[in-house]
């Protein structure tokens, strides 16, 4: 009598009458898979595409500056960081790395020290000591005021990015 009742819960199985619980985790992975996909679509269109390239500008200027001011300190030579407000783009003073910012992103003004630089080129200079120019470089969007700033202290404190 068992083996009866046995064989017909297999064929109610394989007939699918029985059904499993829970999912497997291959169907799992697959969802949020395809739910991450999705996500890096949809989340720059919420964000707007601008406000993204703004950002993205001032955490690879912020990268460039951290990187020419650990160059200055470890190589035991004088970087230099020019900023070329007119196109807008920034380059290393040796003319290796240029970038160039997107179409909708401007440099507004350089500030070092207490000089305010609006056009034309600004240079700030990274000492082998550890010391570099005190400066601020505003980036900004064409639209509703976005913008940002990089602030570089003159020693030791943390280079940051202020949102305005």
């Amino acid at each position: 009598m068992e083996n009866l009742e046995e064989k017909g819960r297999t064929q109610m199985w394989r007939a699918g009458i029985f059904k499993s619980r829970g999912f497997t985790l291959i169907e799992l992975l697959v969802v949020l898979s395809i739910l991450s996909i999705t996500l890096s679509f949809v989340v720059p269109r919420l964000m707007g595409r601008e406000k993204a390239e703004l950002k993205s500008s001032a955490r690879r200027l912020l990268y460039t500056v951290r990187q020419l001011s650990d160059e200055a300190l470890f190589k035991k030579e004088k970087r230099v960081l020019s900023i070329d407000l007119d196109k807008p783009a920034y380059q290393d003073g040796d003319g290796r790395k240029r970038s160039r910012l997107p179409d909708g992103v401007l440099i507004e003004e350089v500030m070092i020290g207490k000089e305010k630089i609006s056009k034309g080129t600004a240079s700030i200079t990274f000492f082998p000591s550890g010391f570099r120019d005190e400066a601020e470089i505003q980036l900004k969007g064409r639209g509703k005021g976005m913008g940002y700033t990089v602030v570089i202290p003159a020693l030791g404190e943390r280079f940051e990015i202020r949102e305005e």
